[in-house]
């Protein structure tokens, strides 16, 4: 059984989820590869801030158009910061990044 705080945490991370439109796993695995630390709360459960939706909507958006996590990760500094989802002027010209 969960308690209300237990329950109100769990919806948080699926709602996140929803509202990126992926899987919750798939959160999960971005995270790992791309070592993004969400910050969580004493409980340990993850906390899904509105900078963080938008960031893993552009990530979810990059890999659509065909790019690699690999390449997604050398971006991602621009990508979690820059005001632009567009713009990748951190990847090396000439990179191959698509699948």
């Amino acid at each position: 059984m969960f308690t209300n705080l237990q329950l109100v945490e769990f919806v948080k991370k699926v709602y996140a989820a929803k509202l990126i439109e992926v899987e919750s796993h798939v959160l999960r695995y971005w995270e790992e590869e791309l070592d993004i630390h969400i910050p969580r709360n004493e409980m340990g459960h993850r906390y899904y801030t509105d900078y963080y939706i938008q960031s893993f909507r552009r990530i979810k958006e990059l890999k659509e158009q065909g790019f690699l996590l690999k390449a997604i990760k050398i971006a991602l500094p621009e990508i979690m910061n820059g005001p632009s989802k567009n713009t990748l002027s951190v990847l090396p010209e000439g990179s191959e990044i698509r699948v």
